[in-house]
């Protein structure tokens, strides 16, 4: 997205942005899922 916003004076397009927030929100919320998975294995 930098190299698009960098290179022309336009934004990314829409679905770009989208698109990486959306693999982030994944992303965060799968580490939350390991973390809070892997405290509960060790308790047990």
């Amino acid at each position: 997205m930098a190299l698009i916003l960098l290179g022309k004076s336009t934004n990314p397009p829409y679905w770009i942005a989208m698109l990486h927030g959306f693999l982030a929100a994944g992303g965060l919320t799968l580490s939350a899922y390991v973390t809070v998975l892997a405290h509960v294995a060790l308790q047990s």
